[in-house]
């Protein structure tokens, strides 16, 4: 990934500080970690797993979701926050706001959909959480080109327990955790399948089993 261009405006931000230094600490390796279009997974073990590929103590999945939170909140009524958070085809994602402000574009496509008005997540108010403000604009490339955030999360399905599909295989969430991780992608959907199929397990969601597969297939490593 390309380094990024951090400016001493950030020193003087607003936005910054008002959060913690926890939610501080991940925009900035974020920043290091988004595409040149300031995209990424927004699953927290995938960002957990990328951004601190050596943990620090005290950091876990909970601390990355509390912190996402804090830096999709905006300060204050008709503000940006500093991240934008949607969902495609029930897949998170999060998106720098202002993004070209500290990326210096090289690639012609993104590796992550787009956020539009009907995907993105409606951010809170960091004054009253509770309450989203549905009607700031979503400058999130910072070249004036707004539009607005609307839409709800989108709600779990009902799943039915099944054994492992025949067409089951790791998807780019899973790649990119692995990566993070140090791991064969490849060597632990092939250990995970022999693993399961010879146990005829049953899960409401096998790609969520992989993931805390992947977790801790890392942990062994250790």
């Amino acid at each position: 990934m390309p380094n990024r261009i951090l400016k001493e405006s950030t020193r003087s931000s607003p936005n910054l500080a008002v959060v913690s230094d926890a939610a501080e600490r991940l925009w900035g390796r974020l920043i290091v970690s988004v595409d040149d279009f300031g995209r990424f997974d927004g699953d927290p073990e995938v960002i957990l797993a990328v951004c601190f590929q050596r943990r620090p103590k005290g950091w876990s999945i909970a601390r990355v979701q509390s912190a996402l939170r804090e830096l999709a909140q905006a300060p204050s009524a008709g503000d940006m926050p500093l991240i934008v958070k949607y969902e495609v085809q029930g897949r998170p994602y999060i998106q720098i706001a202002k993004a070209a402000l500290h990326i210096h574009r090289r690639a012609e496509k993104s590796r992550y959909p787009e956020p539009t008005e009907e995907n993105c997540v409606p951010h809170a108010v960091a004054s009253n959480c509770t309450q989203p403000h549905a009607n700031a604009a979503l400058n999130v490339n910072g070249n004036g080109n707004d539009s607005g955030s609307a839409g709800l999360p989108l709600l779990p399905k009902t799943r039915i327990s099944q054994e492992l599909p025949e067409s089951w295989t790791f998807n780019e969430r899973h790649q990119a955790l692995a990566a993070g991780l140090g791991l064969n992608v490849h060597m632990e959907a092939a250990k995970f399948r022999d693993h399961h199929a010879a146990r005829g397990t049953r899960f409401k969601c096998w790609d969520a089993a992989f993931r805390t597969w992947l977790n801790k297939a890392q942990e062994f490593k250790k």
